[in-house]
């Protein structure tokens, strides 16, 4: 079981304090799907941030009882000087992998062809987001988090994703954030919503979309 016990965090832009969580619990049960409903603006990049330690709370406490994942398809981690190969390689090493395995498994299915031994500041953001997603789904988590989108590319390797990501999921859990009801309902079995600093569970995928709609 991952998720947060009476947690808060709040950051300051522009427009003046934004609360993204206010003495909220959240749990999400290993194996489970559970999709999150929110608003743009709303705070679901942050929390998929603290959910993958990319981030801390102001309070509260963050639970961890498993392996979380980056966000599908997350390319900070790579340095642009670097090839992908030479990236995906010192990545093992800190992950304590097989590096010949994962370089191989991820050259083979982000499908740069030579460009994977190429500097990542040459890749288009296509090709860095299909690198992103083939080292997301190379390495096993106990749950895998996505904002917004669970795919990338083109209609054939975001249906590769997908299924890639399915296979995944027979043992995992997930936890996807995104504005777009029909997408949460087709990846997930359970459903909440971000609203004004809570994350509140819903007794049905419809019962999510009217709170959704409702909320500003």
């Amino acid at each position: 079981m991952i998720g947060f016990l009476d947690a808060s965090k709040s950051f300051v832009s522009q427009e003046g304090v934004q609360i993204v969580l206010h003495k909220t619990s959240f749990l999400i049960p290993e194996k489970a799907r559970v999709g999150v409903l929110g608003k743009a603006g709303t705070g679901k990049t942050t929390i998929v941030k603290l959910l993958a330690g990319m981030d801390s709370l102001d309070c509260g406490h963050l639970l961890k009882g498993g392996s979380i994942s980056w966000p599908l398809g997350f390319t900070g981690m790579f340095h642009p000087s670097l090839s992908a190969d030479s990236n995906i390689r010192t990545l093992a090493a800190l992950c304590q992998l097989d590096s010949d395995s994962l370089s191989v498994f991820c050259q083979s299915f982000a499908e740069l062809g030579s460009e994977y031994f190429l500097p990542i500041s040459t890749y288009s953001s296509g090709m860095k987001a299909r690198l992103g997603f083939a080292l997301s789904v190379a390495v096993s988590s106990d749950f895998y988090l996505a904002d917004e989108v669970f795919a990338v590319g083109e209609e054939k390797f975001r249906m590769k994703c997908e299924v890639a990501l399915e296979g995944r999921l027979e043992k995992s859990g997930f936890i996807f954030f995104s504005r777009n009801p029909r997408l949460t309902q087709k990846m997930c079995d359970y459903h909440a919503v971000l609203i004004n600093g809570q994350i509140v569970y819903c007794d049905s995928h419809d019962d999510a979309v009217r709170l959704f709609e409702r909320s500003e």
